[in-house]
């Protein structure tokens, strides 16, 4: 129902209505009693006119009780809902069934405001019918209702993500160091001292596990932080070198494993301007999600520029790609489910979600390219 402060201020007579009160000491009545209520308070005829309007009513709409009287206030709400006004009135008046109704009315300035109406019908001792109204602003309630109602999904939002973390912890970072204590074992009980290959490969698989245990630590403690606020975007000036020489150098233990060739598509004296820290967490784990769903023998670009005001990241693997599906739920850390690489490397997906989360902090944003069984790319744009 749209209301409006400012009705039709036609002055009505009370000639024509006088003798529908004066009749019936039962509506008289009621006029001392409702000018005490804080609720806009209203009488009606059979035919929807006003009969009986209290202090509150008048002031809310900004009109006297000699301008409201004889009002249906039919005309002053929208068009598309005037059939409904006036039948729920009828439908009072005929049946006696009360009616009540919360709605939100909005007002010509453009203030919106939430109501509750209750309407009933009343028959006089003369038998005349009438309708009794009582409107109640409900706006503070509502809005009352709406907080606790975020408060209470952001506290569950907040336990699901606990839980999450405490399964995260308890599984996926068991895993890798298992991994380690049990390759350690075989270097000193099944290898021969001789076989220095053997040795080699294995120390190789310790140094990836241990990478992988590494990553995922560190990205359960910036996502976080990241939650706390506690992590704010710190922009220095570097060149391409200074940032991932040494990551990329980690990187290639891992795509060594499974004979995957990083191709490097960036000016390494390139100069940007970034927090060093996020930018290498970004490139780390977009990379290393690529090498994990990459089959042997593949390869990974990593394309860097530097042009119009924006720094772009973008990484294409050769890899298995992914669904619609998949790719709607990438970056959610509530949602994403991360899928066993083609290694049977497990995770844990947290390393999308904190390059989403990181280049949102950036001021930036993070797309994804791709289609199952032909690979996947990333691309990252963070404003310079």
């Amino acid at each position: 129902m749209k209301s409006n402060r400012h009705l039709n201020t036609k002055d009505t007579q009370l000639t024509e209505f006088q003798p529908f009160i004066e009749a019936d000491n039962t509506i008289l009545g009621l006029k001392a009693i409702i000018n005490t209520m804080g609720d806009w308070v209203f009488v009606k005829d059979d035919k929807s006119r006003l009969l009986i309007v209290n202090d509150a009513f008048c002031e809310f709409f900004q009109m006297t009780e000699e301008q409201a009287i004889g009002k249906t206030l039919y005309e002053d709400i929208a068009q598309e809902e005037q059939e409904s006004f006036m039948s729920i009135d009828k439908q009072v008046i005929e049946t006696g069934i009360e009616n009540i109704r919360d709605e939100t009315i909005s007002f010509r300035g453009g203030e919106m405001i939430n109501i509750s109406t209750r309407k009933n019908r009343l028959i006089g001792k003369d038998g005349k019918r009438y309708l009794v109204g009582v409107v109640r602003d409900i706006t503070e309630v509502v809005k009352a209702r709406n907080a606790l109602k975020k408060s209470q999904e952001q506290l569950e939002k907040e336990i699901a993500a606990k839980d999450k973390l405490i399964s995260v912890i308890a599984h996926d970072l068991r895993n890798p160091l298992q991994g380690i204590i049990q390759l350690v074992d075989m270097m000193y009980t099944t290898i021969n001292g001789d076989d220095q290959k053997a040795r080699e490969d294995l120390i190789d698989l310790i140094k990836s596990s241990t990478t992988n245990a590494l990553t995922l630590s560190q990205n359960l403690l910036d996502w976080a932080q990241a939650q706390k606020g506690a992590i704010k975007a710190e922009e220095k000036t570097y060149t391409l070198q200074d940032i991932l020489s040494q990551q990329l150098d980690s990187l290639a233990l891992l795509a060594k494993n499974k004979n995957i060739e990083i191709v490097k598509d960036y000016n390494a004296s390139d100069i940007v301007k970034t927090d060093k820290r996020l930018f290498q967490t970004i490139v780390r784990n977009l990379v290393t999600n690529a090498i994990k769903f990459t089959l042997n023998n593949g390869s990974i670009c990593l394309s860097i520029s530097n042009q119009s005001g924006e720094l772009r990241v973008k990484v294409t693997d050769t890899g298995v790609g992914m669904s619609n599906d998949q790719k709607n739920n990438l970056f959610d850390f509530l949602t994403n489910t991360s899928s066993v690489g083609t290694r049977k490397e497990q995770g844990t997906g947290m390393g999308l979600v904190l390059c989403h989360e990181f280049t949102r902090l950036f001021g930036g944003k993070i797309q994804v390219e791709s289609q199952v069984g032909e690979g996947s790319t990333f691309i990252v744009s963070l404003p310079q």
